[in-house]
């Protein structure tokens, strides 16, 4: 997720290619409420139906998303949003 929009899918790609087969994908990626999502961040942010279509060729394990209020470790109160992937390539 801290790579920029535009490297984003090519980054997932060889990510997904070097696995081996029934080799496993964990990872996560930011949801598009995270406190971070601003244009000027470079980072990549996605809904939950697009994290899901990004492993559409994979055997998805599970696709957890969280969605939560909680304090940053410098206190201050953010919401924060992610997808948890746990995927195997088959």
């Amino acid at each position: 997720p801290y790579s920029p929009p535009e490297l984003f899918g090519d980054i997932l790609e060889r990510i997904k290619k070097s696995l081996k087969t029934q080799g496993i994908f964990t990872g996560h990626l930011f949801g598009t409420n995270d406190y971070r999502n601003r244009p000027e961040s470079g980072m990549t942010f996605h809904t939950l139906d697009q994290a899901r279509k990004l492993f559409a060729d994979m055997d998805r394990i599970k696709v957890l998303e969280e969605d939560v209020n909680k304090k940053a470790a410098s206190g201050e109160v953010r919401r924060f949003h992610r997808f948890n992937i746990i995927a195997r390539r088959i």
